[in-house]
């Protein structure tokens, strides 16, 4: 009723079911989270590494186990 419809298609998200770094399975109570250097999903515990981030306003960010050598070496 009323409405505006947008002919705009939102980009579809795709989740990985498996850890990226140790292929551990995502389910519904150990959720992925997103590296900010490389995207990939990763567990909480590959992703512990946090990297406070001067391009994105010196706030900390989620990096996985095999970014974050790779950061502190830039």
């Amino acid at each position: 009723k009323g409405g505006v419809e947008v002919g705009v298609k939102l980009p579809k998200v795709e989740k990985s079911a498996n850890c990226h770094v140790c292929e551990k399975k995502f389910s519904f109570f150990k959720g992925a989270y997103k590296c900010k250097r490389c995207n990939n999903d990763v567990c909480r515990t590959c992703s512990k590494g946090n990297f406070i981030s001067a391009v994105l306003g010196l706030t900390k960010v989620r990096i996985c186990k095999k970014c974050l050598p790779k950061l502190k070496e830039e």
